[in-house]
């Protein structure tokens, strides 16, 4: 299963070249989940086989989250909390984490687009809660789009580690297909009772 997920992203990473790290960059930072930490590290994965160069799939990941970044800032800028309360939940957004977004903004200002790359769902929050909070655009991109390079930076890094002990680490896959099926498994098992104790009680 592992080698599996392994040979389907990097042909289509392979297939798009950089403008398809871009592309699925953008969908992860717009909503979509299409988590960033898989394309880059299986971008990086790549470099270690010399098919793509290092600082270009930093790059690339980087300009494609400055994008999706982007979009989400201007949801918050023009619709502001109205439209995340009417429409929110047709794209997994839920009030609880746009609290915690809000806090964290507050707290610590404008910095916060910067660090909260780092930080899977709550960094897709903070862009809303930038466009919300009318931070200026310019120092919001360059605040996105400096955070996103050094989080691309790291996950192409490890994924060139990953690459050049690749043979090491195919001795443990089926381990791995094991645990990834446990979790998997288990969060389903969590969805369904989650689901049957959200129902109302019949009379």
């Amino acid at each position: 299963m592992i080698e599996a997920i392994v040979k389907l992203i990097t042909e289509t990473i392979l297939s798009l070249g950089y403008f398809g790290i871009v592309l699925m960059s953008a969908i992860d930072a717009a909503f979509m989940p299409l988590p960033s930490e898989i394309i880059i590290s299986f971008s990086g994965f790549l470099v270690s086989e010399g098919r793509l160069n290092f600082h270009a799939v930093a790059f690339s990941g980087a300009f494609g989250n400055l994008l999706g970044s982007i979009v989400c800032y201007a949801v918050g800028y023009y619709g502001g909390r109205p439209l995340l309360h009417r429409y929110g939940r047709y794209i997994s957004i839920r009030e609880r984490e746009l609290d915690i977004a809000d806090r964290f903004f507050l707290r610590y200002g404008s910095v916060t687009v910067f660090f909260t790359k780092i930080i899977p769902m709550l960094r897709t929050y903070i862009m809303l809660t930038a466009g919300i909070a009318r931070m200026p655009f310019f120092l919001f991109c360059i605040f996105a789009f400096g955070g996103a390079l050094l989080y691309c930076y790291m996950l192409t890094y490890a994924g060139m580690v990953l690459g050049e002990n690749w043979e090491q680490i195919k001795g443990y896959a089926q381990i791995l297909d094991k645990i990834f099926l446990a979790v998997l498994l288990a969060l389903i098992l969590f969805w369904i009772v989650r689901r049957f104790r959200k129902r109302p009680a019949m009379s």
